[in-house]
């Protein structure tokens, strides 16, 4: 198996090392493929589904906190 094709597999490969919990890693894995309709399709954005997104940051922080503390294990 080589290195994940996309953003959305990179945070699944973490789900499956552990370094993320499933859950987590399947709420990542959406957040960076909104990311991509957000860069690649700005004018036909949907306001009202980036707001709902928007709502969901304690999902980054807890990326970044399960992140940290892998990388603190190591």
């Amino acid at each position: 198996m080589g290195p994940p094709g996309t953003n959305a597999e990179t945070m699944r490969v973490l789900g499956r090392h552990g370094v993320l919990s499933s859950e987590l890693a399947e709420t990542m894995a959406a957040a960076v493929g909104y990311r991509n309709v957000l860069v690649h399709q700005y004018v036909d954005v949907d306001h009202s589904v980036t707001i709902a997104r928007l709502a969901e940051h304690d999902a980054l922080q807890h990326f970044a906190r399960s992140v940290a503390d892998f990388l603190a294990e190591q």
